[in-house]
């Protein structure tokens, strides 16, 4: 059965963009850190977008995804400035679709304000928000009771594994409305739960994360991840090395098999340079022949491989997994009824359009980079909100 979810490639770097467009896949999530981050000195904000080879076309069912780059700012710590997220999403919204909110990373109080600023100011474009695991079910219900049509969830925490991630789109689909509206995975690709959870479009850096190490993705069925295949001695030889899985009677055609509709399915080709080097950069490319299977073993065409087996995954329903139409009955992992954060319940609903109000209101009126949000809410006597607030600030300095 065919998966109704869409998948999106996340890349972070020129070769990935590059692998991508050799395979001819056009479904992909940019973030404006990594496109900020590209561009050239000298050049305004955004003036290197025409110029980017990866351009798809948005009319012809192409998916260019473009997300703040909230959660890779945070762990560079470098700031984002909403405004200029803002301008830049001005200027070039043509050429992305959906378009993600600035979240802010362990502050919903901050997220709902950034998604409602970006609205304010972005009126002609639906901002999609984002709801992170461990954030109370109450904050996803707000943005779908407030109309979102597209929403992200963000499964994924410090303490995740897949049997607690499970549990998380549980609750979600329990506690919330959620069925009612469309949904993102963000950096999730667990076939058998995005069908079950009808998510709409789903992202992840698998495809290129796992080229990178040696190892192939493939179906559950067949290994999903644990399959490597590279020149590296260490891994030739191994239980789990394609290399010994091709000696082994009965799997062996079982693999090929796969691998070579793969193959078939976007045309595979194998490109060297000049130098006869192993290249998917059609710039670089002198030559090209009919991709093999030991062609695997080399990082870039395993990337390209990897890249359109999740496409062929998941546009040809070829996994052996049973979907069901249904959210199971039986045998579910639902926790016990969760309580609400008591700070949030409380206080959130109460807060939020008055701290609203100032960031438009500080926007109008001031210039440079002052800290007038912290001086708002300890003039308001929210002391407590004052976290939440040191959590957004490097989205919040650009004021």
């Amino acid at each position: 059965m065919q998966s109704k979810t869409k998948p999106i490639f996340a890349f972070g770097s020129k070769s990935h963009g590059n692998t991508l467009m050799w395979v001819d896949e056009f479904r992909w999530l940019m973030s404006f850190w990594y496109i900020e981050k590209i561009r050239p000195k000298g050049i305004p904000m955004g003036g290197h977008i025409e110029s980017l080879e990866w351009q798809g076309d948005l009319d012809k069912g192409d998916c260019l995804m473009l997300d703040s780059g909230a959660y890779t700012a945070l762990k560079q710590n470098t700031p984002i400035w909403i405004w200029e997220y803002i301008d830049f999403i001005k200027l070039y919204k043509k050429h992305f679709w959906p378009i993600v909110v600035l979240d802010v990373i362990g502050s919903p109080v901050f997220s709902e304000v950034n998604w409602r600023l970006m609205q304010h100011y972005l009126p002609e474009v639906e901002i999609m928000p984002v709801y992170h695991s461990g954030e109370p079910y109450s904050h996803l219900q707000r943005y779908i009771d407030q109309g979102t049509k597209y929403v992200g969830i963000a499964p994924y925490s410090s303490m995740s594994n897949e049997k607690s991630i499970q549990m998380f789109l549980e609750n979600v689909w329990e506690q919330t409305d959620i069925t009612s509206i469309d949904m993102h995975g963000f950096g999730y690709l667990n076939l058998t739960n995005l069908h079950r959870f009808r998510m709409t479009t789903a992202d992840s850096t698998t495809w290129v994360m796992a080229a990178a190490h040696g190892r192939l993705v493939l179906p559950p069925e067949l290994g999903g991840q644990t399959i490597t295949y590279s020149d590296h001695p260490k891994r030739r030889g191994t239980p789990n090395d394609l290399s010994t899985i091709l000696t082994i009677p009965g799997k062996r055609d079982i693999y090929e098999d796969y691998i070579k509709q793969v193959i078939d399915y976007r045309k595979l080709t194998a490109g060297f340079s000049k130098e006869g080097k192993p290249t998917t950069n059609r710039k670089k490319v002198k030559t090209t022949r009919a991709m093999e299977i030991e062609d695997l073993s080399q990082t870039a065409f395993r990337a390209a491989f990897n890249a359109a087996s999740v496409a062929f995954w998941f546009d040809t329903g070829y996994s052996d997994y049973k979907f069901q139409d249904e959210v199971y009955t039986e045998e579910h992992l639902f926790w016990d009824e969760p309580e609400e954060d008591d700070y949030f319940y409380r206080y959130y609903p109460e807060r939020i359009e008055p701290i609203l109000e100032e960031a438009i209101r500080m926007k109008r009126t001031y210039s440079g980079y002052p800290d007038c949000m912290a001086d708002f809410l300890t003039n308001k006597g929210w002391e407590d909100e004052m976290y939440t607030y040191q959590r957004a600030q490097s989205q919040w300095d650009g004021l």
